[in-house]
């Protein structure tokens, strides 16, 4: 694993032109480029924000005061991690040549898809901080958690990226059910609502921590949007599963590299 990832190390300017050709690509021949990475979040909030503000906005509904502030401090954050997912899934399928004619560690593949989907989130959150400011929220110190929260977010979209390479070529049903988990997904982690909602039990709160996306949405908006700090157990949950999930899914990777070639 050393050899491997100092191989990795060795190789970060061919992944670092990876994550430039990507984001050449995703906003070729498109009049407002980077600009649509911003605006479909915001669409999104927008309609959230007209069917569900009626609903969680107010001192009779949740309670939460500036319902936009809300949906934007978490609905970046989901965005980063379903887009890495989608577009990591796809990493080996939609390279086959490269990955059959040159070598290179392939785990390069989706680790360049995580990373394209990261360089747009952390571009993104200047018009999260910019939003937020504007609506009155409180941009504490708590600020300082961000990047670990960023850093579990991305350990916790590459190693689940790390599996879906992978299983997307051996089982290429793997997309079309992957499509539907997501969709499922963003209901089931409290983005559009707040947690305190629906989490009423006991059992209720273990279901949710087995989603390490849920604790982790739940730590962004204490910071953006509380601007206070998460409680420790919120972060630790997601950390730990982010850590065994990476490590775990490169091992998987390592070991079914060349079946997935010749599957290819």
């Amino acid at each position: 694993m050393v050899s491997r990832l100092s191989e990795l190390l060795g190789r970060r300017e061919l992944i670092r032109n990876l994550v430039l050709r990507q984001l050449k690509i995703r906003y070729k021949s498109s009049s407002l480029g980077f600009l649509w990475s911003l605006l479909n979040p915001l669409i999104m909030a927008l309609v959230y924000w007209v069917v569900f503000s009626s609903i969680f906005a107010g001192a009779r509904g949740a309670g939460i005061e500036h319902y936009a502030a809300y949906l934007v401090s978490g609905l970046f954050a989901w965005n980063f991690f379903a887009g890495s997912i989608s577009d990591s899934a796809n990493a080996f399928v939609g390279n086959v040549s490269l990955v059959k004619k040159v070598y290179f560690p392939r785990i390069i593949l989706p680790l360049s898809a995580v990373l394209t989907n990261l360089v747009n989130f952390i571009l993104s959150l200047v018009v999260v901080f910019i939003l937020l400011f504007a609506w009155g929220r409180p941009l504490g110190f708590s600020l300082v958690m961000l990047p670990l929260l960023m850093l579990i977010g991305f350990m916790l979209a590459a190693g689940l990226s790390f599996f879906l390479c992978c299983l997307n070529v051996l089982f290429r049903d793997v997309e079309h059910i992957l499509q539907v988990v997501l969709f499922a997904g963003f209901f089931l982690t409290p983005v559009i609502y707040p947690y305190s909602r629906v989490v009423t039990t006991p059992k209720l709160h273990l279901l949710y921590f087995l989603n390490p996306m849920a604790s982790l949405i739940v730590c962004y908006q204490n910071v953006l949007y509380d601007g206070v700090f998460p409680p420790p157990a919120f972060v630790c949950v997601p950390l730990v599963f982010s850590i065994v999930l990476l490590v775990s899914g490169y091992c998987f990777l390592t070991k079914v590299e060349a079946m997935v070639i010749d599957q290819l």
